[in-house]
């Protein structure tokens, strides 16, 4: 039995245990059912749905366990009722705080101090790069997720985004390109709620986007800058505009499967995926194809497997 103890549920925690158990494994959650904020209450009603994952409350009778995974956090503190999930558990393993690898000395530092002492003996894993748990979870997202589609046919939108306004940082470089984007007209696809009031679109229509457009503007997300979009948008064929190649667990070069932005000057990397030259894009959308194999759901599923065979 491998057992996640998450208070409050977070993407990586979730997905790793989708992962886990379509490899076999048991698995179960010990989580807080009386969270209201955050990604919690969705990732809870997920793995309920999903129906193959035990749920159980993290302040309740602590079970034996093969596995014991947990996360350290740089904000607040560890909940008290580990140490006794630990005293139950064979083998124990810690995640860092967030997804991404780019830790600033200060984020590391607390990391320590908060998580302090609950990661002496544990095995140190990092959190896998995963699209968002939806497409995990719900077996017709999945499916849609992972159709195949023809890499080299004529896309209708040149360069799409969709996605929310938050955190900041995204509404900053979104700023300096939709009039860019939008000057395309019906050759983009520009779709931003949060602020403005605007509705996202159901899932299926988005996967649909990004599978129509040839370049997909994946800007800093929450927890350090990761964005699950960029994922996505790789799956689907799409080639990602980023910022940030380090925050992610696969090959990003520019020119080769992305284009990279400048952090002030994402309207001069928009404006060079729409001047393109059909040879480069081409290229490029070899390039993305080649790093989808690392992608696939087989693949993620298998990578957890031997996360934990490594850590064991």
């Amino acid at each position: 039995m491998i057992t996640f103890f998450r208070p409050q549920l977070t993407h990586p925690i979730e997905t790793m245990a989708y992962f886990l158990s379509m490899a076999g494994h048991r698995v179960r959650v010990a989580t807080n059912f009386g969270i209201s904020d955050g990604e919690h209450p969705w990732s809870l009603k997920r793995l309920e749905r999903f129906g193959e994952i035990d749920i159980l409350p993290y302040d309740g009778e602590a079970r034996v366990s093969e596995v014991l995974i947990f996360s350290l956090v740089q904000h607040g503190q560890i909940a008290h009722e580990l140490r006794r999930w630990r005293r139950m558990a064979k083998k124990t393993f810690c995640l860092a705080s967030r997804e991404g690898h780019s830790f600033s000395l200060r984020e590391r530092a607390r990391q320590v101090v908060r998580s302090f002492p609950h990661y002496l003996g544990a095995r140190q894993i990092a959190p896998l790069p995963h699209v968002h748990p939806q497409f995990i979870a719900n077996t017709e997202l999945r499916d849609l997720l992972q159709r195949p589609f023809d890499q080299h046919s004529k896309r209708k939108y040149k360069v799409c985004f969709l996605g929310s306004l938050t955190p900041p940082e995204r509404a900053t470089r979104l700023r300096q390109i939709e009039s860019v984007v939008t000057s395309l007209g019906a050759k983009s696809y520009w779709h931003v709620y949060g602020e403005t009031g605007v509705r996202g679109i159901d899932p299926a229509s988005y996967l649909e986007v990004l599978t129509d457009s040839e370049f997909t503007i994946s800007p800093p997300g929450w927890g350090g800058g990761y964005t699950h979009r960029t994922y996505e948008a790789v799956l689907r064929g799409s080639i990602p505009i980023i910022e940030d190649p380090e925050r992610y667990d696969i090959p990003f070069k520019d020119g080769i499967n992305c284009l990279i932005a400048n952090p002030t000057q994402w309207d001069e990397a928009t404006s060079r995926a729409i001047a393109l030259p059909a040879e480069q894009l081409f290229a490029l959308q070899i390039g993305v194809a080649d790093i989808r194999k690392l992608l696939e759901l087989t693949v993620q599923v298998e990578s957890c497997q031997r996360l934990i065979n490594k850590g064991s």
